[in-house]
């Protein structure tokens, strides 16, 4: 369950994971309210189109009719990560045909500032996943010297002695008493 700008909406992971970029994928990945619900900062009215957008994908997506929802959905689209939707929405803004229309939704469809000094503003982009450890290269080159990352079935077992003091950076001894 979500809290968007304080309205309830209900959905399954799937649907908020749909866009691997988006900022609800790291939400729901996230830990929930004490209610179990994850809050969104954003705007509720809009919010059931990104939800139809997710479920329904960009082929049976029915936006809204006017400029002006368009470019407040496309504003949404933006910040909660969604490019598929940003790009549909430009689309359908650039094919409006009344130019007056498109003259007052102007100033919704500006790209976003980079001024860091403004405490407002758009979110930093949304998280790609963990960095790589520095040491990484290093332990996958010893890990592959030691000839145990490709091995025969039967082999593993007598390998994970050195696999497990090659992760830790210490020796391991095993004795056997049998």
């Amino acid at each position: 369950e979500l809290n968007v700008g304080g309205r309830r909406f209900t959905s399954s992971r799937h649907t908020l994971s749909q866009c691997p970029s988006a900022v609800l994928t790291d939400l729901v990945s996230g830990v929930p309210e004490e209610d179990g619900s994850y809050f969104i900062d954003r705007d509720p009215d809009f919010f059931g189109h990104v939800l139809s957008f997710l479920r329904d994908g960009e082929a049976d997506f029915v936006p809204p009719e006017s400029a002006q929802d368009c470019a407040a959905l496309r504003r949404e689209a933006r910040q909660l990560g969604l490019p598929r939707l940003v790009e549909l929405m430009d689309r359908r803004l650039a094919g409006r045909a009344d130019a007056g229309e498109k003259q007052a939704v102007a100033s919704d469809t500006r790209a976003p500032t980079t001024d860091s000094t403004s405490s407002c503003g758009p979110e930093p982009a949304a998280y790609a996943g963990a960095p790589i450890p520095a040491n990484e290269t290093q332990r996958i080159e010893l890990l592959n010297s030691l000839n145990v990352m490709h091995t025969s079935p039967e082999h593993h077992y007598d390998c994970i002695a050195d696999v497990i003091a090659a992760l830790l950076d210490i020796p391991i001894v095993l004795v056997s008493l049998v």
